[in-house]
């Protein structure tokens, strides 16, 4: 089961990062936590070069990071939402829904 579920994964993955697309434009929802937010960093290219790491950019004096699986970013280069959380930093995290927006 789980080598057929990697197989499927994987030429999902294949399929989506063939699609021909200029750079779709990603979006987020981030939640409010200690009455703030921030707003994330990241672009559907860098999805596609394989990186994994995203900032959600300096507000109230700090910032947090975004990691992604390679589950998530298969589905996010799919165009399917994905739920994450950041990281901790001052004792908080936020959660985070992003999407590619539709063009």
């Amino acid at each position: 089961m789980r080598k057929t579920t990697a197989i499927l994964f994987f030429n999902m993955l294949a399929a989506a990062c063939s699609s021909s697309n200029s750079d779709p434009k990603i979006q987020a929802q981030v939640g409010v936590a200690l009455g703030h937010s921030h707003p994330l960093s990241m672009r559907f290219a860098d999805l596609e070069a394989g990186q994994s790491a995203f900032v959600l950019e300096e507000s109230a004096g700090h910032r947090h990071e975004l990691r992604l699986n390679a589950e998530q970013s298969a589905l996010l280069l799919m165009k399917f939402p994905v739920a994450v959380e950041s990281t901790e930093t001052d004792a908080h995290v936020h959660p985070v829904t992003i999407y590619v927006a539709d063009d």
